[in-house]
């Protein structure tokens, strides 16, 4: 391995995955990881790798008292650092009043209304068209 002057090389030594629940591993995209950590605050991406380390589509019922105890802040913290992911657009309400949350890796874009042409047709055509672009 080429190193340039006073660069430090790190080898990397993880704990064996076993069966125990402790002991087990997690996946996370890479650029998803990076685009989190600089656009979060450091509460808020504790609160990230909390709910991104289960796996894909897999649905669990938050709970406050266990998120609190492994991401370490306050009750208040908690909720600001919610709100956060929300407007960040990492935790998206899955329907309008709905108590039930999906959590994204990557920030979900709010999907832009869509620009609706319509042309109406001379009387003695029956129907008007709409085009959407």
């Amino acid at each position: 391995m080429e190193t340039v002057a006073n660069q430090r090389t790190i080898t990397t030594k993880k704990e064996p995955c076993g069966k125990k629940a402790a002991e087990h591993f997690t996946a996370i995209n890479l650029n998803a990881l990076e685009i989190a950590m600089s656009s979060l605050t450091p509460n808020a991406f504790k609160m990230w790798v909390y709910l991104g380390k289960n796996q894909n589509n897999y649905t669990f019922a938050l709970s406050k008292v266990d998120t609190l105890k492994w991401c370490g802040f306050s009750k208040n913290t908690y909720t600001t650092v919610f709100k956060e992911l929300e407007n960040k657009g990492f935790l998206v309400r899955a329907k309008e009043n709905s108590n039930h949350y999906d959590f994204y890796e990557l920030p979900k874009e709010e999907e832009e209304e869509q620009p609706t042409i319509t042309i109406h047709k001379t009387s003695n055509e029956q129907q008007d068209k709409q085009f959407v672009f």
